[in-house]
């Protein structure tokens, strides 16, 4: 701002000048690069409607407005996209950002990106599985980290980092979160193994596994899908957990097991006819088991 006056980036009026004057609801279909890879270094172009399963035309609400974003990787040039219309479409191309007013353009038989083949790199998968998947207190299950380079053509500088749950718990690790390998060729993996231990019960995240790479001498970043482990605890086990830790819940617990052995020591020395056949010491009646 200058003077007390604000500005909006160039693109930012194209939007907002999309949805005046709306009533009704908003649909937005947003594609990103983002989990599995349906793309590869020969490829072309890509299909909007077929990412989100469409099997027939692409139809705006009856009401309202509908919006189509897409978005595509950094430093891989857009060549064209259709359709294309001056007022109901736009590209940004710092963000690499495709808009298409759906409401405007109707029913459409698909949206497209056209791109120069060998601009996408090739198909590389990243998995995260756990071993086992579930586990108990006190118990450790092995995470595999896989990085597989499906396509022709190979990747350089991969940086794997499996290290988003140190952010929120503080777990025992055996072995390796994060590895550098120089290179991996078509059809090749490489994997990146370790443990981790659990004190406590509950369910864990685990954030996505991260892997960057270079083709092209460009920069790429995926991701694993964000994942939950559970650890569960027996009675015993959770008794033996909480006297430990402190947890509120032990104090009930062993309070009831101490007054159960106030009360067989009561019972035991109660002469015939119910009645108490000498008083029980005060230092029995406080103490706990």
């Amino acid at each position: 701002s200058s003077g007390g006056a604000s500005y909006m980036p160039m693109q930012r009026p194209f939007l907002t000048s999309q949805i005046e004057n709306i009533t009704g609801p908003v649909a937005i279909a947003a594609v990103g690069y983002i989990g599995e890879q349906v793309i590869s270094s020969s490829s072309t172009e890509l299909s909007i409607g077929s990412l989100i399963g469409a099997t027939g035309d692409l139809t705006p609400l009856p009401s309202g407005m509908s919006v189509v974003l897409a978005n595509m990787p950094n430093d891989v040039p857009i060549v064209s996209y259709t359709p294309m219309h001056a007022n109901y479409s736009f590209y940004e191309n710092s963000s690499q950002l495709v808009f298409w007013n759906a409401t405007a353009f109707g029913v459409q038989s698909d949206y497209v990106i056209h791109f120069v083949a060998n601009d996408f790199p090739p198909l590389v998968t990243i998995e995260r599985v756990f071993s086992p998947t579930q586990t108990g207190i006190g118990e450790s299950t092995q995470v595999t980290v896989t990085v597989t380079n499906q396509g022709n053509e190979s990747i350089t500088d991969l940086n794997i980092t499996d290290t988003g749950f140190l952010n929120y718990y503080n777990l025992s690790v055996t072995g390796d979160t994060h590895k550098i390998v120089p290179s991996l060729a078509p059809e090749e993996s490489t994997t990146m193994t370790y443990s981790v231990a659990f004190t406590n019960e509950g369910m864990y995240t685990f954030p996505g596994a991260r892997l960057g790479y270079v083709y092209n001498n460009t920069d790429f970043l995926k991701t694993t899908h964000k994942q939950g482990f559970l650890v569960e605890s027996s009675i015993g086990s959770m008794l033996i957990q909480g006297i430990l830790d402190g947890m509120p819940y032990t104090g009930v617990a062993v309070g009831l097991v101490a007054l159960m052995g106030v009360w067989q020591v009561v019972k035991l020395i109660r002469g015939r006819g119910g009645k108490p056949a000498q008083a029980v010491p005060e230092s029995v009646q406080t103490t706990q088991a």
